[in-house]
């Protein structure tokens, strides 16, 4: 399953078919609704170091920072939720089985977490939808 993050040009991708996880299934609805992936984020250079050399090739772009502009869809560029289901895990996507990012700030990643009720992603998409 997958979908393409924020509404486009209002022809979504839909999920056709269940994810047999539970949080990937949210995962894919955030992006739905406009949600990015946290690794993504203008602000994670201060948190994670990208290990491009560890990553599938043609994946590469999933770990690309993009940096939004206060009028783009996606500008919560101040959070950084390590917990986030919209955070991918070490090791999604290796093509080595070596982590794909390194923790540059060890004192917000806990080991064996699991994903957040993430009031960080409400937060965005208040913004995405422009809510007060």
């Amino acid at each position: 399953c997958a979908a393409d993050a924020g509404p486009g040009n209002g022809n979504q991708s839909r999920i056709i078919y269940p994810c047999s996880d539970y949080y990937i299934n949210i995962h894919e609805w955030l992006h739905t609704l406009g949600g990015a992936h946290v690794q993504q984020g203008p602000i994670r250079n201060s948190y994670i170091s990208v290990n491009y050399d560890d990553i599938t090739p043609s994946l590469q772009y999933s770990y690309n920072a993009y940096y939004w502009t206060s009028t783009s869809y996606n500008s919560v560029n101040y959070f950084f939720d390590p917990a986030s289901v919209l955070m991918y895990d070490a090791g999604t996507w290796s093509r080595n089985s070596l982590e794909t990012y390194t923790p540059i700030r060890d004192d917000i990643f806990q080991p064996n977490f699991s994903p957040s009720t993430d009031d960080v992603n409400f937060l965005e998409l208040n913004q995405v939808f422009q809510c007060n």
